[in-house]
């Protein structure tokens, strides 16, 4: 099923050529099975995933706890800058959040409230700027900012894509996603903006 939503996603410099219409329904749902209150929503032009009742990361018949969806198509990311301007409401208890090109194994998981298994922690309510640049040889920058995608450095990590890897990212899709959402219903993820770019 898709979502439309008008201007929730400022596409920068597209990968392919998309028409109006296109950009949106730039996103869909993944097939992970939510619970019913895990809704997502266009408020004033911004994408907001809501999420459902704590279930331990378990699906209790109604569903997982949390919310995520996906680029309805897939992207090169190879040779490419993504730039995602984004803020995350854990309730004041532990959520763990996720951005990031599906397959992409050097992801930064982040989480409110307190770190697990190496995530890296993140306030609430503040806007935050990650940006992931991938040459054409596979090598990687991903970094998170405050104030701006150039400015107060807060994370980064570097690394090299396999042979493998590189297959996987030159066709798959962006993906927003969060779990494990102690306070259930207060938490939520939005989205302000999207920046897909050729590495120049």
């Amino acid at each position: 099923m898709r979502f439309l939503y008008t201007c929730i996603l400022t596409i920068m410099v597209l990968l392919s050529q998309l028409s109006a219409s296109e950009m949106m329904d730039f996103v869909q749902r993944t097939d992970i099975t939510y619970q019913k209150s895990a809704n997502i929503v266009n408020k004033d032009g911004v994408l907001i995933l809501n999420g459902g009742s704590w279930t331990n990361r378990k699906n209790k018949g109604s569903g997982y706890d949390g919310n995520g969806v996906e680029s309805v198509k897939g992207y090169n990311f190879l040779d490419t800058y993504v730039g995602i301007k984004f803020a995350v409401r854990g309730g004041g208890k532990y959520s763990s959040f996720s951005l990031s090109p599906k397959g992409f194994k050097g992801a930064m998981t982040y989480t409110t409230h307190n770190t697990w298994a190496k995530s890296k922690l993140i306030s609430e309510k503040k806007y935050r700027y990650q940006t992931l640049r991938i040459d054409k040889d596979g090598n990687w920058v991903l970094k998170l900012s405050k104030n701006g995608y150039y400015k107060k450095l807060l994370y980064k990590k570097v690394g090299k894509l396999s042979k493998l890897e590189k297959e996987d990212l030159k066709n798959t899709k962006l993906v927003f996603t969060f779990g494990d959402n102690y306070a259930g219903k207060k938490s939520r993820l939005a989205v302000y903006e999207v920046q897909l770019e050729k590495v120049k």
